[in-house]
């Protein structure tokens, strides 16, 4: 009851997706298995956006990536093996248990290293599908120990909901100031970890006051979320879209060459002056990007973001001004 209870209050003393995400599966894994670890993996599927149909995606795990089939002896995997690594597909079984919200348990009983059951529980607050829960042991897991991991992934639920409260804007349901300060802060003491930069894009609705002035702020609001909408669904979910207040939002994007950031820019750009907007019609956005470099400050990333914005708006607006550029 004790380890429990501690196990509990590590979970929710985070306040880091990523790290509450690790958290319950170390939990699973310790309270689950005791001291026979190697006996028991386990992934958590987080739902990568609204409705029980967006695609699932592996949100943490705590087996390691297997080398690709040509890796033991030395020798680089191809690329579409290393990206399956990278990003394995979840079993249809995971889907099944999120669609019924019950568990559901199967037996392989070939796996070369004796864990022959898989295991799924949903996770789910007030009936809204967060993910599921993957866990990997040698035998089913009994009624106890399956209370014990229902428990966890309730409270993980419950804690996971208020963090996303605290995190996102009210009207768009992006991510808000406060959290792009955390965001970049961590980014920044943890340095640049790959070998493509992490880039800060500042995406601004050009003549917004005129659609409020014109229209109204409610046809000004309707297109806030018709734009944020557009932003979610135009990046990847390492990337991470924040709303700054009134029309401005900001993208930090991870692990990318300046080719490839600069088609993902501009390819937001064009989707948005494609679109018809309700009453209003058409709407563009200027953006200015900069990739974070060693030694930046957050100020300083942004501050260059922000002066390629200024470029692009003077400049003609509704195009995409690359600081380096």
């Amino acid at each position: 009851m004790i380890r429990t209870l501690r196990h509990a209050a590590a979970l929710t003393d985070h306040r880091e997706h990523e790290r509450l995400d690790q958290s319950l599966l170390q939990s699973v894994q310790d309270l689950v298995s005791g001291t026979r670890r190697a006996r028991l993996q386990a992934r958590l599927w987080r739902l990568g956006g609204p409705g029980e149909d967006a695609p699932l995606i592996l949100a943490a795990r705590t087996d390691p990536l297997e080398p690709g089939p040509h890796q033991a002896n030395g020798s680089a995997a191809s690329n579409g093996e290393h990206a399956a690594q990278l990003h394995p597909v979840p079993s249809p079984s995971a889907r099944q248990a999120l669609v019924r919200a019950t568990v559901l348990t199967a037996m392989h009983p070939h796996h070369g290293e004796g864990l022959n059951c898989l295991t799924w529980v949903p996770i789910a607050r007030h009936g809204q599908s967060l993910g599921v829960l993957e866990v990997e042991s040698a035998a089913p897991l009994s009624s106890s120990r399956l209370t014990l991991v229902q428990g966890m992934c309730s409270l993980y639920a419950n804690h996971l909901s208020l963090l996303h409260e605290s995190q996102v804007d009210t009207l768009t349901q992006l991510l808000n100031r406060k959290t792009f300060d955390d965001s970049i802060q961590r980014l920044l003491i943890a340095g640049q970890c790959t070998a493509e930069p992490t880039w800060v894009a500042v995406i601004d609705i050009d003549h917004f006051k005129r659609i409020n002035d014109g229209y109204g702020h409610l046809f000004g609001d309707e297109v806030l979320l018709l734009v944020a909408g557009m932003l979610r669904r135009s990046f990847r979910h390492q990337d991470k879209v924040f709303r700054f207040g009134g029309e401005e939002f900001v993208v930090l994007l991870q692990s990318l060459n300046p080719g490839g950031a600069l088609s993902a820019l501009q390819r937001l750009r064009g989707t948005i002056e494609d679109h018809r907007f309700p009453q209003v019609g058409q709407v563009t956005v200027s953006i200015g990007a900069t990739a974070i470099q060693p030694g930046d400050a957050a100020c300083d990333a942004l501050g260059r973001a922000d002066d390629a914005l200024y470029h692009a708006k003077s400049h003609g607006r509704n195009q995409v001004c690359v600081f380096e550029n």
